[in-house]
């Protein structure tokens, strides 16, 4: 804990000197669900003195703007059920107005028969201020797929590659992946084993 400096733009110290201080939260969302276009808009604000006595808050002092939308298609097709093209992205800055983090995401979803989903993204926009620097241009992709077929098995994974803020004491944007694959096996009705496979790999430039 540091207790030099000041918060606030300056109206409080840092050390546990009895100062006398009040913070708020707040939060508020939209949604819609129904067939066809789906989404939620939500805006989430803690002041720069929001505390709280029980729970956890990891940040404070800072106004968040978000938003996920998506819009389904029911196909005909015998192997293409259900395709959603979405989206999600965030805007989260200091009560300065300074930018904390930047993100927009392109998704899709796509439902295949015999209960076989796949999803894919791209990180179009990722910003992020880490370790007093603000990193720009931190993309990266993946895709994830579901496997619920069978009832004796069930598989799953998850790929991603691209960009990733290296946070260390000298923070920098490097390269990396990661890679997790999971099974639930089912022998019996009151049996069940799962299985997990995680692997990442990060390098401060490309290729190391």
């Amino acid at each position: 804990y540091d207790a030099e400096g000041t918060f606030d733009g300056g109206k409080y110290t840092k050390a546990l000197d009895g100062e006398y201080y009040t913070g708020y939260q707040s939060y508020a969302i939209l949604n819609r669900s129904a067939r066809y276009w789906n989404y939620n808009v939500s805006y989430r604000d803690i002041s720069p003195t929001g505390r709280r006595d029980n729970g956890y808050i990891g940040i404070n002092d800072y106004r968040e703007i978000a938003s996920w939308q998506g819009y389904m298609f029911y196909t005909d097709s015998k192997t293409f059920l259900r395709i959603q093209p979405q989206f999600y992205g965030y805007i989260r800055s200091f009560y300065d107005g300074t930018p904390i983090e930047q993100f927009l995401q392109p998704q899709v979803w796509i439902q295949f028969s015999n209960q076989i989903s796949l999803s894919s993204g791209f990180a179009l926009v990722n910003n992020e201020k880490f370790g007093g620097v603000f990193h720009e241009g931190v993309r990266r992709g993946y895709i994830n797929f579901n496997i619920n077929t069978f009832k004796l098995i069930t598989l799953g994974g998850y790929f991603d590659m691209g960009k990733y803020i290296v946070r260390s004491d000298e923070p920098s944007v490097g390269y990396g992946m990661s890679i997790s694959l999971w099974s639930t096996f089912k022998p019996l009705s009151n049996l069940t084993m799962q299985n997990y496979y995680d692997y990442f790999e990060l390098e401060n430039g490309y290729k190391g």
